[in-house]
């Protein structure tokens, strides 16, 4: 029997878009919100400039929200486990930005975002399960993930 998810509700999508972006201001705002550690370091090739991660990850952050509702709208006992996963893996992706940015560790930093990364292919397999367009929406953050592992990389070689 093919399972058939909750009618669609604008308010919930938003709160789940919202909270998203919301995770990722808070982490900024814990870390101290500076960029001059990020412009001080020495940055491997093909770095973009800052002002592209204001953009890209306000994008991220709705995309991971939108995600994260449509599988809210299936029924508990097939979304068990997916929730969860969605609220660990922004803990980590808010973990990354305190111990990069925050605490100025470049390899702490880099173990995070590998566990990140790890977190995030485990999301678009559970949520894959629910939804293929859920693990669609999640491509874009995998991706962009792995180029900032590649970045932070970079860094931790360049800034020894």
């Amino acid at each position: 029997m093919l399972v058939q998810p909750k009618k669609f509700n604008l308010t919930n999508l938003l709160i789940y878009i919202v909270a998203s972006e919301l995770a990722g201001a808070a982490a900024w705002f814990l870390s101290g919100g500076s960029a001059a550690f990020y412009l001080s370091l020495e940055k491997p090739p093909l770095s973009p400039p800052p002002m592209v991660f204001g953009i890209v990850w306000p994008v991220l952050y709705a995309l991971i929200g939108t995600a994260a509702y449509i599988v809210s709208r299936f029924p508990a006992s097939e979304r068990r486990g997916a929730i969860p996963l969605y609220i660990v893996q922004l803990a980590v992706n808010m973990l990354w930005v305190i111990v990069f940015f925050g605490l100025h560790s470049t390899v702490g930093g880099l173990v995070v975002i590998v566990i990140l990364a790890v977190l995030i292919v485990a999301l678009i397999v559970r949520f894959g399960r629910i939804s293929g367009v859920s693990a669609l929406l999640l491509l874009p953050y995998l991706l962009w993930t792995l180029f900032a592992s590649y970045l932070n990389a970079g860094i931790v070689l360049l800034n020894r």
